[in-house]
This record gives C-alpha cells, sequence and structure tokens, in this order.
C-alpha cells in the first residue's frame, strides 16, 4: 500500500498543492491565484493525473500561517470540512516561515545563514533565522527592527505590505521539489485534531533581539 500525502499552502500569494507519494513529489501545482477558486479544483485535479481519490490519502500537511488571512481562512474551513468526512486523515500543521525556511536551506547553494519575513499587519512582523545548528522557530518584529537587519534576507510573497520591507530583501520561491525531504519532520510539523490557523494557535516564537539573532559572522 502506498503512502500518499497532500501538500497546501494558501498562506502566500502563490496558492500551492502537491500529492506526495512514497516520498516522491508526483504532482505539484502552483498559482498565483485566490484560494477560492483554485483550492478545490486543482485538487481535484492532481487526484485525477494521479489516478488517486482523496478517500486514498493518508495524511494532508499545511502551512497554517503567517500570511494571507483571506486564504488561511479557506484553507482552514476545507480543513474542518475534510476532517468530518474523513475521521481518518491525518492533519499535519506547520507555520509557514520555519517550513520554508527549511525548503530553501535545502536548495543547492542556499546560503549558510539567512532570514526569512513575512508582515501580519502594520508593525508586526514575523521572521526565522536559519543558520546551522539553530532550530527553526519564528520571532515577533517591529516595523524598526525589520529594517535594522543585515546579512541575507528574503520575504515571502504576500499581496501587499502595510509598510515596506528591507530593501534588500529578496522575494523567496519555494523549493517546493524538497518537500519530501521535511514531511514528516517533528521540528515543522504538529499533529492536530481540530484544523486552526495563525495566529488563532498558540504563537510558538519568541521576542526578536539583536543579541540572539545576529550572523554568525557578527558573534
Amino acid at each position: 500500500m502506498s503512502d500518499l500525502s497532500l501538500w497546501l499552502d494558501t498562506s502566500t500569494q502563490d496558492t500551492s498543492l502537491a500529492l506526495i507519494e512514497n516520498s516522491e513529489v508526483v504532482s505539484l501545482k502552483v498559482q498565483e491565484s485566490n484560494a477560492l477558486d483554485y483550492l478545490f479544483e486543482t485538487l481535484q485535479v492532481l487526484l485525477d493525473e494521479t489516478q488517486n481519490r482523496f478517500s486514498d490519502l493518508q495524511s494532508i500537511y499545511y502551512c497554517s500561517g503567517p500570511g494571507s488571512s483571506l486564504g488561511l481562512r479557506i484553507l482552514s474551513m476545507a480543513l474542518q470540512t475534510w476532517k468530518v468526512t474523513h475521521p481518518n486523515i491525518q492533519l499535519m500543521a506547520g507555520y509557514t516561515l520555519p517550513v520554508y525556511a527549511a525548503l530553501e536551506a535545502l536548495r543547492p547553494n542556499a546560503p549558510e545563514s539567512f532570514t526569512l519575513l513575512a508582515q501580519h499587519r502594520k508593525d508586526t512582523w514575523y521572521s526565522t533565522v536559519h543558520q546551522s545548528g539553530t532550530n527553526l522557530e519564528m520571532n515577533q518584529m517591529s516595523d524598526s527592527e525589520v529594517q535594522s537587519l543585515d546579512g541575507t534576507i528574503f520575504r515571502i510573497r504576500q499581496r501587499k505590505f502595510a509598510t515596506q520591507p528591507p530593501e534588500s530583501s529578496q522575494l523567496l520561491y519555494p523549493n517546493l521539489k524538497a518537500l519530501p525531504n521535511i514531511i514528516g519532520s517533528a521540528r515543522l510539523f504538529e499533529s492536530t485534531d481540530v484544523p486552526t490557523v495563525f495566529p488563532e494557535t498558540t504563537p510558538a516564537f519568541k521576542k526578536w533581539t539583536p543579541q540572539r539573532h545576529r550572523s554568525p559572522a557578527l558573534k
């Protein structure tokens, strides 16, 4: 019997879905589109392409934010419905920034250390710092703290920003082909029976400080 998992992310400007079967991405769709218009139709396309049914899925891995409020609400609605209709399916939630940072770190020639940003609202940002030997966690930052960041800075694709990200930051295009390498990671995903999305879940972040999150070269 094959192990079939579904990947979903509606938290960024690009909605992404993927089917992962026996540690291989067998179908992947990414589009800059309204999640409500794209999510359900594309899921059916994925299943049809791979000759699977929704009932064949053992688990759903999804990004719970931070990110697009509308996209996350649509995802939460879908997950709650599927959990009722298919109670045996396993839901695995992961925060968007740590998940995408882990994927980026697997890309060939990825920087050894970098910061990944997402804006929650005006004067509230979240960040994840990736560097060797550290755990991926989310940190809350203000506009002024974001502007003081140094080193390599990425930002997730968002439809709009209340205030501008650092000029030196680069858009991050997720390395989704590396999904099989992180699926199942206990440090990134947590099983849940009641699907919720950011910020409804208990925040798993620490306050950013320059001393805790300087680049290795500056420590």
